[in-house]
C-alpha cells in the first residue's frame, strides 16, 4: 500500500459501518479525496478530528485496493466556532457541498482549495456571512469555469444598460437591450446589485469586509447569484434546504 502526504479541508463525513467514517477532503494538489477513517466514530479515535467537517489538516493517506485509508493525521486549523454556532455552520457546510459538487476526484484544484480556506477563516471570525457567502459562490464558479458575465452581454458583446438590467441564468450575465425578449427565464436586477456583485467579482477575500454593502442589494445580488449557482449544479443541495431554514429564523 503505496502512501502520501497531503493538506485537506475536510468538506463532508458519513458513517461507513459500525465504526468507521467516509471522508470526503479537499486537496488543492489532488482535488477531491474520499477514504475511509477506521474507528473514528469510536470516542478515543486518534484519526476522529480529520473528519471533522470544515478542518484543516495534513493527512496521510494509504492507498487501498477501493478507497483510500487516512492513515496519520496533523490538524492545522481546526475552525470550532464553524461548528457551534448555527450560522457559521450552516453557510460553511453549504460552502463545502457547493465545493464538493463543483470539484473532480484527482483534478488539482489549488485556486478553489484558497479560496475555501479564505471563506472558511473568515467564516469563524464575521459576522457578514451572506456577504461571504456570495463571495464564495461568485469565485467559485469563475474557478469552476462558469464566470458570470456582469460588463458585457453573453449573447452578443454588448453593454447592459445603465441602472436596473436583465439577468439570464442561462446565459451566465446580464443581457443587452437589443437581446432582451431572446433569451428565456431573464430576471431583473437593480443597479445597487448589479454593482455590488462587480466589486465582490474584483475583490479578494481579505478585502471583503470593508465593501460594508446595502442589505437590500445584497439580499438581491446574492439571490441572483445562488440561481446561477443551482443552474449550473443541476442537484439538490441537501446544506442549502438548512441554510435557508436558519436565515429564515435569524431574520
Amino acid at each position: 500500500m503505496a502512501d502520501y502526504q497531503t493538506r485537506t479541508i475536510t468538506l463532508l463525513r458519513r458513517p461507513l459501518g459500525e465504526a468507521d467514517y467516509l471522508g470526503v477532503f479537499l486537496s488543492a494538489d489532488r482535488g477531491k479525496i474520499r477514504a475511509v477513517a477506521r474507528g473514528t466514530r469510536k470516542p478515543k479515535s486518534k484519526l476522529a478530528p480529520a473528519v471533522q467537517p470544515f478542518v484543516l489538516a495534513e493527512i496521510m493517506f494509504g492507498r487501498g485496493k477501493g478507497l483510500d485509508v487516512v492513515a496519520q493525521v496533523q490538524v492545522e486549523e481546526p475552525f470550532p466556532p464553524l461548528r457551534s454556532d448555527l450560522r457559521r455552520l450552516a453557510h460553511a457546510s453549504y460552502w463545502c457541498e457547493l465545493v464538493d459538487r463543483g470539484v473532480e476526484e484527482g483534478q488539482p484544484v489549488p485556486r478553489v482549495f484558497l479560496l475555501l480556506q479564505a471563506c472558511l477563516r473568515l467564516g469563524a471570525v464575521c459576522d457578514d456571512l451572506v456577504l461571504l457567502t456570495g463571495y464564495l459562490e461568485l469565485h467559485l464558479m469563475r474557478e469552476l469555469g462558469f464566470e458570470m458575465s456582469l460588463y458585457q452581454c453573453p449573447e452578443c458583446g454588448g453593454e447592459p444598460p445603465e441602472g436596473a438590467t436583465l439577468w439570464a441564468p442561462a446565459l451566465g450575465g446580464v443581457v443587452c437591450r437589443s437581446c432582451v425578449g431572446t433569451t428565456a427565464g431573464m430576471r431583473a436586477m437593480g443597479g445597487a446589485a448589479l454593482s455590488l456583485l462587480r466589486e465582490i467579482a474584483a475583490s479578494r477575500a481579505g478585502e471583503l469586509m470593508s465593501l460594508a454593502p446595502e442589505r437590500a442589494a445584497l439580499r438581491e445580488g446574492e439571490g441572483l447569484v445562488r440561481r446561477y449557482v443551482e443552474y449550473h449544479i443541476d442537484a439538490p443541495l441537501k446544506s442549502l434546504a438548512f441554510l435557508r431554514r436558519v436565515e429564515g429564523l435569524m431574520e
